[in-house]
């Protein structure tokens, strides 16, 4: 599992990108966070020689989204396991199908 603590404090969302072309396979690409609190903070700014350097700007500028994303799917993944063990703790139905469910949440640490 990914530890989502270590991002903590970075800096909010929306991020945004600029892309301009400078050459025929060459890309200068600006990623900024629009704030209110900070006028177009740039967070990074490369020129960059390779086919992926569009696709790899739009990732960086949605990495926030993904972490809130990463966030909320653990939530709901610590809470169907929680639910699967309290379906085998209590011995309700399907118990060896709870144990499948239990057995492929492996990220999460037993108590």
């Amino acid at each position: 599992m990914i530890d989502t603590d270590k991002y903590e404090g970075h800096t909010p969302a929306p991020w945004t990108i600029d892309i301009h072309k400078v050459g025929e396979d060459t890309s200068a690409i600006v990623i900024e966070s629009n704030m209110t609190t900070h006028s177009n903070c740039v967070l990074a700014e490369v020129e960059v020689e390779n086919k992926y350097a569009e696709a790899d700007a739009r990732l960086i500028a949605d990495a926030p989204l993904l972490l809130e994303e990463v966030k909320r799917l653990c939530e709901l993944a610590d809470n169907l396991y929680d639910f699967a063990k309290w379906m085998q703790d209590e011995k309700r139905k399907d118990p060896i199908g709870l144990q499948v469910l239990k057995d492929r949440m492996y990220w999460r640490d037993e108590e």
